[in-house]
C-alpha cells in the first residue's frame, strides 16, 4: 500500500515535471517568437522610416530644385492660340503684372516706343514673340492637356516652328481662290510673300505662286532660366537664355545644349531643313558673355524621322 502511494507520488511528480518542462519549453518558444516578431517589426519600421526619408528627400530636392534662389509670381492663363497646321490650342500661363515685373529680358517696344511685353504675337514664319512663365497644350482633338515646362518660374520669350516650303501654282481660273487664300487671316501664318525672303528666291517668278509652309511636330522655345535673379554689378549671365524643343503636343521637352552654355544666333534654313544655332559658355568665368567667350556651333536636321542635335566645327 505505501510502495503503491509511493510509486503514485513519483508518478504524479514526473508528470508535473513533465509538464513544467513542456511548459516551460513552450513559454520559452513563445517568448523567443515574440522576441523574434519584436525585432522584425521594428526592422521593417525602420526600413519604412528610411524609405519615407529618402522620398522626403527626394521631394525636397525637387522642391528645391523649382524654387532655389527664385521668386515665385502670380500668373493667369489667357485666352488660347492656335498656330495653323499644328494638334494643340496654346494656353499661355503670364505673369499677373507684366508691367511691373522685372524680367532682365531685353524688352520689346511698343509703336509708342515704351517697353511692351507681347503675350503671343506673330514676328515672321511660324515665329512668335511671347512672355510667358508657362503654355499648357490642349490636344484639339481629346482635350487632353499637357503643361510645357515643369514649373513657372521661367519666362518664355520666342517660339519657333521648323517648317517646309511648298509653292503652288494657280490657273488663271483660279485666281479668286488665290487671293482668298492669301488674304483668309487663318493663313497668314502659312502663306508668305515677304518674311519668306530666302524661301522665295527658289520659286518660280509667275505671279500666280503661292508660298505655301507647313510646320514640322516640333516647337523650338528661347528660355529665360533665371529671370528673377539679378545679376551683380556689370555681369549679365543671369540675363542669358537657354534653347529647348519639344514635340507639337508640349513633350518630350529636351534642352539642346548644356547647362553652361547659352544660345546666341539662330537661323532657319528651309532650303534643306536645318536649324542652326550658335552658343556661347562663360569659358573665363567672369559671369559675362562677351566676344571674349568660347563659341559652339550646333545644327538640327528635320528632313529625318527622329531630329537630333549636332556639333560640328571646321
Amino acid at each position: 500500500m505505501g510502495h503503491h502511494n509511493k510509486s503514485q507520488n513519483a508518478q504524479a511528480s514526473y508528470l508535473g515535471f513533465g509538464l513544467s518542462s513542456k511548459l516551460g519549453m513552450n513559454i520559452s518558444i513563445g517568448l523567443l517568437c515574440a522576441l523574434m516578431l519584436s525585432a522584425c517589426q521594428q526592422a521593417d519600421n525602420n526600413n519604412a522610416a528610411n524609405n519615407q526619408a529618402d522620398n522626403a528627400s527626394q521631394t525636397g530636392d525637387v522642391a528645391n530644385a523649382a524654387t532655389d534662389t527664385t521668386v515665385l509670381v502670380p500668373t493667369s492663363i489667357q485666352f488660347p492660340q492656335y498656330i495653323n497646321g499644328t494638334p494643340a490650342l496654346l494656353h499661355p500661363i503670364t505673369p499677373i503684372d507684366i508691367e511691373n515685373h522685372e524680367t532682365g529680358l531685353s524688352s520689346i517696344k511698343s509703336r509708342k516706343g515704351e517697353m511692351y511685353y507681347p503675350i503671343f504675337e506673330q514676328q515672321g514664319t511660324y515665329q512668335y514673340g511671347t512672355h510667358a512663365n508657362n503654355f499648357v497644350f490642349e490636344e484639339i482633338a481629346t482635350g487632353n492637356t499637357q503643361k510645357l515646362m515643369p514649373n513657372d518660374n521661367f519666362i518664355i520669350d520666342q517660339i519657333f516652328l521648323p517648317y517646309t516650303t511648298q509653292y503652288k501654282l494657280f490657273s488663271a481660273k483660279d485666281i479668286s481662290q488665290e487671293e482668298a487664300l492669301v488674304y483668309d487671316n487663318e493663313m497668314s501664318a502659312d502663306i508668305d510673300h515677304e518674311d519668306n525672303y530666302y524661301a522665295e528666291q527658289d520659286a518660280p517668278r509667275d505671279p500666280k505662286t503661292v508660298t505655301i509652309n507647313t510646320p514640322f511636330n516640333h516647337i523650338i522655345y528661347h528660355v529665360s532660366e533665371t529671370p528673377n535673379q539679378p545679376d551683380e554689378e556689370d555681369k549679365n549671365i543671369m540675363r542669358q537664355q537657354a534653347l529647348y524643343m519639344s514635340d507639337n503636343m508640349g513633350k518630350q521637352l529636351t534642352k539642346l545644349h548644356p547647362d553652361n552654355e547659352f544660345v546666341q544666333q539662330t537661323k532657319w534654313m528651309p532650303q534643306v531643313a536645318r536649324y542652326y544655332f550658335i552658343t556661347q559658355s562663360d569659358s573665363d568665368g567672369n559671369g559675362t558673355i562677351d566676344e571674349k567667350d568660347t563659341t559652339h556651333n550646333y545644327q538640327i536636321n528635320f528632313s529625318v524621322d527622329i531630329p537630333v542635335v549636332k556639333s560640328y566645327d571646321f
